[in-house]
């Protein structure tokens, strides 16, 4: 699929709070049900990490917590961010509840029924490459040892998962939502962008990480 655009955008931060999470299953018609836990499992911040965590805490609509965050720069910035608690320590070492990490790899599919039954999602927060490697399973599931479930065959950003979990979560099922196969991004100047990544497609609307398509631009500008 194509997308074409031209724009700009900054980010921000703040302190640290104590590690909390919400106090079990909140109730509500745009409400998930089911915590939502992002591992984060890059060593450093970066613009395009932040796009994306940004976006996925807006996205959820309710209380996120960001574990295994050591880099305190991204600790402030996390910390800025709207109903977001931040947590140095892994998911693993954190009471959770009966969790589901959400892994690629996996080999049964996310279901509404699995959002019902477990206390907390968990996804992996690893910015994407070219192809899949199987990082979450070898950095997260493996680890963690909790069960797994899939979110389809494509290569989802760390936002567009946690799009695609609250859409489950809220009674939607997998089979019935839309994702691009990549993404051909075409800038005014000329300049392409391909991004290997599954975009929701909604409306016939192609729903992409804010701030995305102007860092890209930025980055690229700067490299040329």
């Amino acid at each position: 699929m194509h997308l074409f655009v031209g724009g700009s955008l900054r980010a921000a931060g703040s302190q640290l709070r104590t590690e909390r999470l919400p106090d079990g299953r909140r109730k509500g018609p745009r409400k998930p049900g089911v915590r939502l836990v992002i591992e984060n499992l890059e060593p450093k911040h970066s613009k395009w990490l932040m796009l994306e965590y940004s976006h996925a805490a807006a996205l959820w609509g309710d209380e996120v917590t960001f574990t295994n965050v050591r880099s305190a720069k991204l600790q402030r910035a996390l910390q800025a961010l709207p109903h977001v608690h931040v947590s140095k320590r892994g998911v693993a070492e954190l009471d959770v509840g009966r969790a589901l990490v959400l892994d690629p790899k996996a080999g049964r599919p996310l279901t509404p029924e699995d959002c019902k039954k477990f206390d907390t999602l968990v996804v992996g927060g690893i910015l994407g490459g070219e192809v899949m490697r199987g990082r979450t399973q070898k950095l997260l599931t493996r680890r963690v040892k909790f069960p797994a479930r899939n979110l389809g065959a494509v290569q989802l950003p760390i936002d567009i998962a946690v799009f695609a979990a609250r859409a489950i979560a809220l009674g939607g099922h997998l089979e019935d939502l839309e994702f691009t196969k990549g993404l051909t991004v075409k800038y005014a100047d000329g300049m392409e962008v391909e991004l290997p990544y599954g975009y929701p497609v909604v409306g016939k609307k192609v729903i992409v990480t804010p701030g995305l398509m102007d860092y890209l631009a930025d980055e690229w500008g700067e490299e040329e």
